[in-house]
């Protein structure tokens, strides 16, 4: 045990679903399945510099021109708010958006990573 501590490992209790004593034990064991085994912390640290600042200023430029898209679409095409079009498209960008947010983040948290720099900005351009 002391080999998995040092590791940082985690501890498994191998009993089966039908063990379970309960039916909010098995939920709670068939939907801790789909978890991932650490939550990673993110850490924007907007007032470390004015530098930093900008950088999680433009990310939030970026979720309200998103958000303005979304208004023009519903105010100049004549959408409805309700149309099911409206809200994949919403539901599409935040399925896209999950990704790059965690790698803009990690851009921003590691300064010696620019030898992919360019790659990840052809990738956000791309999305």
């Amino acid at each position: 045990m002391r080999t998995v501590r040092y590791f940082d490992g985690r501890t498994y209790e191998w009993v089966g679903l039908s063990r379970q004593p309960n039916i909010i034990s098995k939920v709670k064991r068939m939907l801790g399945q789909f978890t991932p085994a650490q939550w990673d912390k993110d850490e924007w640290h907007p007032t470390r510099g004015p530098w930093r600042f900008i950088q999680v200023l433009s990310l939030c430029v970026v979720f309200m021109a998103v958000e303005l898209n979304t208004f023009f679409l519903k105010f100049c095409l004549w959408i409805p708010p309700r149309n099911p079009l409206i809200v994949y498209r919403l539901v599409l960008w935040w399925l896209i958006a999950i990704p790059t947010i965690r790698e803009y983040n990690t851009y921003l948290q590691d300064r010696y990573n620019f030898e992919v720099t360019w790659f990840r900005i052809y990738k956000a351009a791309l999305q």
